[in-house]
C-alpha cells in the first residue's frame, strides 16, 4: 500500500518576517562548524520523530522531509523566531555555564552595573572597580574567562545578571537581531531541533487539513501588504502573532526583544 507523503517544508511567513542569517562567532572553521551543527540537528530530529508523532503520521514523513525541515530551520531566524526564543529562552539553554566561562568581553551597561550593585548591597563604584575592565569608547566588560561572578556552575548574581547574559546568544549584526553560533553552545542546535519538528507539524496540517493551510496563507498575504520595513516594526507584528496564535495561556510577557537592538 502506498502512503501519501509530505511534499516540502517551508516557513509560512510574509517575506519581511523571514530569515536573517544565524551568525558565526568567528570566521575560523565556519564551514566545519555549520556542517557539525547540521549533522547534530539532523540526527536529533530523526530520533525525535518516532517519539513525537503517531504511527500513521510517521508513515507520511520521509527522510527527505526531515532533511528539508532541518535545512529550513538552519537557514536563518525570522522575527517570529526571535520573539518565540525570547519568550522561551530557558527552554533552549542547556545551563552548562560555558558562555560564562568562555565569553570575553561580557559587555555591561550602566544600568546593568547599578542593578548588580543593588543586588549585592554594595556601592556602584566598588562594583566597577572590583569586577570590570574598561574597553574602548568607555564601554565596560565584566572580568571574564571565567566571569568574575561565576562560582562553580552557578551565577552568583543571576537575578541581576546583565542583559547581554539574559538574552545570550541573541545578538545584533549590522543592526539586525539574530542568533550567534558558538562551538561551545548548544542553544542554536536545541532551537533548530524544535523548529524542525514544528515545520513537520505544519506540513502534516497542510496535508491533513488543506483548508486550514489556505486560510493561513490568505491571512499571511493580507499581513504582508501592511508589513513595516524596519525590523523593530516586524518584531512588533511578530509579537502580535505570537500572542494571538502561539503563546500559552496564563504566561506573562517578558522584555521585548526589540530592546536588544543596542547590544552587540
Amino acid at each position: 500500500m502506498r502512503h501519501e507523503v509530505l511534499t516540502s517544508s517551508r516557513t509560512r511567513l510574509p517575506v519581511p518576517l523571514r530569515h536573517r542569517s544565524i551568525v558565526l562567532s568567528q570566521r575560523e572553521n565556519s564551514n566545519e562548524l555549520i556542517s557539525h551543527l547540521k549533522r547534530e540537528v539532523l540526527g536529533r530530529v530523526r530520533e525525535r520523530v518516532p517519539k513525537v508523532f503517531r504511527p500513521r503520521f510517521i508513515a507520511k514523513i520521509t527522510s527527505e522531509n526531515i532533511e528539508e525541515a532541518v535545512n529550513e530551520a538552519l537557514s536563518g531566524v525570522t522575527a517570529l523566531d526571535i520573539v518565540m526564543i525570547e519568550e522561551n529562552i530557558s527552554s533552549f539553554c542547556a545551563r552548562c555555564g560555558e558562555c560564562c566561562r568562555r565569553c570575553d568581553p561580557i559587555v555591561v551597561t550602566v544600568e546593568d552595573l547599578k542593578r548588580i550593585a543593588a543586588y549585592l548591597g554594595t556601592d556602584f563604584y566598588i562594583v566597577i572597580s572590583n569586577n570590570t575592565k574598561q574597553l574602548k569608547n568607555g564601554i565596560y566588560s565584566l572580568r571574564a574567562k571565567p566571569c568574575v561572578f561565576l562560582k562553580g556552575n552557578t551565577c552568583t548574581i543571576y537575578p541581576a545578571r546583565p542583559d547581554v547574559c539574559r538574552f545570550f546568544p541573541i545578538k545584533t549584526k549590522k543592526g539586525y537581531i539574530t542568533l550567534g553560533l558558538y562551538e561551545y553552545c548548544s542553544f542554536v542546535a536545541n532551537f533548530a531541533v524544535q523548529k524542525s519538528i514544528g515545520l513537520l507539524v505544519q506540513d502534516l496540517i497542510d496535508l491533513e487539513h488543506p483548508e486550514i493551510g489556505r486560510a493561513i496563507d490568505e491571512y499571511m498575504a493580507e499581513l504582508e501588504r501592511s508589513m513595516p520595513r524596519s525590523q523593530a516594526g516586524q518584531l512588533a507584528v511578530a509579537e502580535q502573532l505570537y500572542r494571538r496564535f502561539i503563546k500559552p495561556r496564563g504566561t506573562t510577557a517578558s522584555t521585548s526583544p526589540s530592546q536588544l537592538m543596542n547590544y552587540d
